[in-house]
Parts: structure tokens; C-alpha cells; sequence
């Protein structure tokens, strides 16, 4: 990945031509990652968490604009700089896609479940119910967990599939308002609208503009090309 101010830079690559071992040499982040951060401290003031999420969503908006996808969007991903900013790291699972691509496309048989069971998003989980898939829908939901992540200190289910019993009420049973608004009040009706607009089905899923565009992402914020 070329530089940008919220991925991680690759300062060096060096490779042994002896034993052909490789070591990629990256920036370092002093502050450790996310996912030690929510654990030491629990769940961010909204405020917090807003900065946050954008830093992240215009990180993955950067590499979704040069073809590539993460599939592995979560807090051990994320590193935290010396100004407690947001690096994201470890494209180990990345996809390539043609520039511009919107469709969903077939699930090939022989397809990984790519990243964590926690941030997967349903379609890669429930094979036998969801034929297509679409890269760059599956980091949306990514996104979504990880908010809901900030907001809470905790993931909403275990794995987005219905054989988990808290994931099957969200999603299978139309309880997923009741669940946020339990959870995420003190955030206002925003974040529960942007979340309702993200953990849904994959036709229906909001996209990287509209999540950009979105009330509670864009609130008491300068403009998000300032960020970048």
C-alpha cells in the first residue's frame, strides 16, 4: 500500500538471500492497538469514537479507491501512532477488485472465510443461504462491528450466523433497533440509524458514500478531505 496518513508505512523490506527469510520493517506505533486500548479502557465517549471511526473509514475509503479490499477490518488491526491516531495494518487478507466494481459477484466453493469470526460479515458465514458476496460490502460491515465495538466496548454477537442465538434475534427476527437503542443510547438515534443502515442484507447495506455522508459521521466535525 502506498502512504496514507491512517495505514501503517512500510519503512523497509529485507530479505536473507542465504535462508530466503523476508522481514517487512513498519512504522512504528507506540501506543499499541486498539484492541488493547477498548480492553484496558472500555467503551470511548462518542466523541471518541466518532474521531476514530472516521480516521478508519477514510483509511479504508483510500484503499477501496485503489482496488483493494482488507477482510480483516478489527481492533488487533488497528494501531494507535504517537498521537493516538489511527494506523490500520495487516493486509495478509486483502483482495484485489476492478477498479469501480459495484456488483456482488458468485462465492466460489473453495472460498476462505476471510478475518475474525466477531467482524465477518453473514454472507461469508451463511454459505448455504447467501450465494453472492461483494468485497468491498463485506469491510462496510466490518465497519459496523467496529463501531458498535467504540460505542460499547464489545462486539453484539459472536459470529454473524444464525446458529448464534443473539446475532439470529438481530438479524433473523427484526430486533436489532430494540438491541442498539438498549445499548447505544447515550450515542442518540444517529448512531442507531447509521448501524440499522450497515447491519442489514447485502443488497441493502449502505455504502462508503453514504456512510461519509451519514448525520452522525459528518457531526461537529471539519470536512472529512481535511482528515485525509
Amino acid at each position: 500500500m502506498r502512504r496514507h496518513a491512517h495505514t501503517v508505512d512500510v519503512l523497509a523490506e529485507i530479505t536473507d538471500t542465504t535462508s530466503m527469510l523476508h522481514w517487512t520493517v513498519l512504522e512504528y506505533c507506540p501506543n499499541g492497538d486498539l484492541f488493547t486500548y477498548l480492553t484496558k479502557n472500555g467503551a470511548l465517549k462518542e466523541s471518541q469514537a466518532r474521531k476514530w471511526f472516521r480516521q478508519i473509514l477514510i483509511a479504508v475509503h483510500s484503499f477501496h479507491s485503489r482496488g483493494v479490499c482488507h477482510l480483516d477490518l478489527s481492533p488487533e488491526n488497528i494501531l494507535l501512532d504517537a498521537n493516538f491516531d489511527i494506523k490500520v495494518i495487516d493486509f495478509g487478507q486483502a483482495c484485489e477488485f476492478l477498479h469501480g466494481y459495484r456488483h456482488n459477484v458468485l462465492r466460489e466453493a473453495s472460498m476462505p472465510r476471510f478475518g475474525k469470526d466477531f467482524y465477518r460479515a453473514p454472507e461469508l458465514n451463511m454459505v448455504n443461504e447467501c450465494k453472492e458476496w461483494n468485497p468491498k460490502m463485506a469491510d462496510i460491515w466490518s465497519l459496523g462491528i467496529l463501531l458498535y465495538v467504540l460505542l460499547t466496548g464489545n462486539p453484539p454477537f459472536s459470529i454473524a450466523d444464525r446458529k448464534d442465538r443473539v446475532f439470529n434475534r438481530i438479524y433473523c427476527e427484526g430486533k436489532l433497533r430494540i438491541i442498539l437503542q438498549k445499548h447505544i443510547q447515550s450515542s442518540g438515534d444517529d448512531a442507531v440509524d447509521l448501524l440499522m443502515k450497515i447491519f442489514c442484507p447485502l443488497a441493502n447495506r449502505l455504502d462508503m458514500d453514504g456512510i461519509l455522508e451519514h448525520t452522525w459521521v459528518r457531526a461537529s466535525c471539519r470536512s472529512l478531505n481535511n482528515e485525509n
